[in-house]
């Protein structure tokens, strides 16, 4: 969805995405010259080359090691780095998650039957979230969101 809204802003984007091995097997039917999917963030970044924006929604919290993963993504050193629905708090904290799969992407007219499924998730203080971006200008911010960008003379090619 995020790509073809991106899409319609920048027709010749390409777009990386980075998911699970599963997903990733799964989703390669989707995958097109401009969009294509990966199991990790260094393979991604190989086939993009320089990158202009790092867009995550809703995912950090869901890796093995959300601080690993924000480290590896802010030294990327993507022009812009927007993040939404993350879970920051004031102290780290671990927890299982709990919902339909069909909240989750996969739609009851797949034929998927509906099941409950559970996922493990790992916040981030707002300091260490804040303190990974020390290359970078917070740019604007929303109550779940934050947008940061390298200043011009940092931007590596």
């Amino acid at each position: 969805m995020h790509y073809k809204l991106a899409r319609r802003q920048s027709p010749g984007i390409r777009w990386a995405v980075v998911e699970t091995p599963g997903m990733v097997a799964r989703a390669d039917e989707l995958a097109t010259e401009r969009l294509r999917f990966f199991p990790d963030i260094d393979s991604a970044a190989a086939w993009l080359g320089k990158i202009d924006l790092v867009h995550s929604n809703s995912a950090l919290q869901y890796t093995p090691d959300p601080p690993a993963t924000l480290k590896r993504l802010c030294g990327i050193n993507a022009q812009t780095m927007y993040w939404a629905r993350l879970w920051l708090t004031d102290k780290s904290q671990r927890e299982s998650q709990t919902s339909y799969l069909s909240d989750n992407g996969p739609s009851l007219s797949l034929g998927l039957p509906e099941k409950l499924v559970r996922y493990e998730r790992t916040s981030i203080t707002l300091a260490d979230f804040l303190a990974a971006h020390c290359n970078y200008t917070l740019r604007d911010r929303g109550p779940d969101w934050f947008c940061f960008s390298l200043p011009n003379d940092q931007v590596f090619s």
